[in-house]
């Protein structure tokens, strides 16, 4: 899945093409800050769907309580098996682990004994609660923006989280006097589930809602400008 978004780009590029009058940067630096400027309103949005501290764990572990379960992933139940060295007991066939030659089937943990799939449950949660910003961090790419080289061709910035999983892509083109500066999201398996989201109709009006924000700080520059300028501004 990728992100297609088009509402208001028409308006923002005739106030983009209004703010270079009035400006002595270049095509390219002026689509640079303001695909800058765009990409910070669109993070600080975003962070209004971050849950609170907390909130996930305790969500989970009230359903928990509840009688329902919580789903772990096979590549969370594999990194704490690794991690304890967990084994199978041959003849009772339940998990645990040789501590001083004996079997064990918990494990020590925060002061507290667990067992193997309470210490995966917790890993799990933990990812979750660690993940709770995802969406915002997506967009968090003005200063990838401001390192992208001004030059003709394509230029490409990777954005990864902690875990080194790629979540955006910038790209910046020069065509001549043209400039493009594109955001990506979907293009693999951890950047399809920012997609996913930013699909959404609630989220694509806040992309919505920073573009059009961008385009009125640009508007309100080029207000401050016009007394100074010489011909007529197609945007006001």
């Amino acid at each position: 899945m990728t992100v297609t978004f088009q509402s208001n780009i028409d308006a923002f590029n005739r106030a983009l093409s209004d703010y270079l009058a009035v400006t002595k940067l270049s095509t390219q630096e002026a689509t640079k800050k303001q695909a800058g400027n765009f990409a910070l309103l669109l993070n600080r949005s975003l962070k209004r769907f971050t849950p609170s501290k907390g909130s996930i764990r305790k969500d989970r572990l009230s359903a928990l309580k509840a009688g329902q379960g919580v789903k772990v992933r096979e590549s969370v139940l594999k990194q704490v098996y690794e991690k304890l060295g967990v084994i199978s007991d041959i003849k009772t066939k339940q998990l645990g682990v040789l501590r001083r030659g004996k079997f064990k089937r918990s494990v020590r943990s925060g002061g507290k004994r667990l067992s193997i799939q309470a210490l995966a449950v917790k890993r799990e949660l933990n990812l979750r609660e660690s993940g709770r910003g995802f969406l915002p961090f997506s967009a968090q790419v003005r200063s990838l923006i401001s390192r992208l080289p001004i030059k003709q061709g394509d230029q490409r910035s990777i954005l990864t989280d902690r875990a080194n999983r790629y979540l955006t892509r910038i790209g910046f083109s020069i065509d001549e006097d043209k400039s493009t500066v594109s955001f990506d999201w979907g293009l693999n398996k951890s950047s399809a589930q920012v997609a996913k989201t930013l699909n959404k109709p609630r989220q694509q009006q806040v992309i919505a809602t920073a573009l059009d924000q961008t385009r009125a700080d640009m508007m309100n520059y080029i207000r401050a400008r016009q007394a100074r300028a010489k011909w007529k501004l197609q945007t006001i």
